[in-house]
């Protein structure tokens, strides 16, 4: 059984996915009570859309400081081809470390340096789709 409150919730979340579904939006970020949500319209095959493949945004999914992926000394050099899925670097807040995951295939271009703090929302960088 749900409660009015979680009621209210969904019908929220509807509505604003619904605006950003008819929406002329690239993105939708939210953070409520320590839960993270990204949409990117920009992630899906260019190709599979028939147009011309469009940047997809790296987003910052929470507030944080920037480190190097595990195992990694440095950050993605410009141009630096990753595959949709690859670890780019970790945000580090509080005692937990959040993963900045490739949301494509391309070429990655980050706008950001280790131990910069970001905001939740902020853009990080960019991946040029194409073939790694």
């Amino acid at each position: 059984m749900t409660t009015d409150e979680e009621r209210d919730t969904g019908r929220i979340l509807e509505r604003v996915l619904e605006r950003y579904r008819d929406g002329p939006f690239a993105y939708l970020a939210l953070e409520y009570e320590g839960c993270s949500l990204l949409l990117s319209s920009a992630a899906a095959p260019a190709e599979a859309r028939g147009v011309v493949a469009q940047p997809v945004p790296i987003l910052a999914p929470s507030v944080g400081l920037v480190d190097p992926a595990p195992g990694r000394q440095h950050l993605h050099g410009p141009g630096d081809r990753v595959a949709k899925g690859d670890l780019l670097f970790v945000l580090r807040r509080f005692k937990r470390s959040i993963e900045v995951k490739a949301a494509a295939t391309g070429r990655v271009q980050l706008s950001v340096a280790p131990g910069e703090f970001v905001e939740f929302g902020q853009a990080l960088g960019t991946i040029e789709p194409g073939q790694t």
